[in-house]
């Protein structure tokens, strides 16, 4: 079977994706090439799923939301900490968007990705992150040190090492 890397291609394995996935509980395709994936758990997370050329890849993002001004220095600090760690996260990073300071995760998968048997993985994975990044953008200082104790242990290993 000969595979090409598309914006239909992608719209499919969605559709798989989400037809045996538990967590992923809605998959909109919003045009052409973006689509909106809702993952259920103890709270919503919305993925953006965008297609892009040159090479060709999909791109996830999620907001993850605002720092509370007094821990914004911490939460960029962690942040950066964390785009260091690309080999470990699948290139996953945090970026900042928007005149108010909006946090955005980030993750480029290739063509091997979005084929492979562990794509449903990967886009759990990633709101698992997303998930878990939001809270800690928009906790307090004592929310922070519960999160820490109570973190997913692939994130807990991440965590140690930022």
């Amino acid at each position: 079977m000969s595979f090409h890397l598309d914006p239909e291609y992608v719209s499919r394995r969605l559709g798989e994706v989400g037809a045996t996935t538990e967590d992923l509980a809605v998959v909109v395709q919003d045009d052409e090439s973006t689509w909106t994936l809702a993952f259920n758990k103890d709270t919503d997370v919305l993925v953006l799923a965008e297609w892009a050329d040159e090479p060709a890849r999909l791109v996830l993002s999620a907001d993850i939301g605002t720092p509370l001004p007094a821990r914004a220095v911490k939460v960029h600090h962690t942040a950066l900490s964390y785009n260091l760690l690309w080999r470990e996260t699948g290139g996953a990073r945090i970026g900042m968007g928007g005149a108010q300071g909006d946090l955005l995760l980030l993750r480029e998968l290739d063509a091997d990705c979005v084929q492979g048997q562990a794509f449903a993985d990967v886009l759990n994975q990633f709101a698992e992150t997303a998930r878990w990044w939001e809270g800690f953008v928009r906790s307090s200082a004592e929310e922070e040190k519960a999160m820490a104790t109570s973190a997913d242990p692939g994130v807990a290993h991440l965590l140690a090492r930022i």
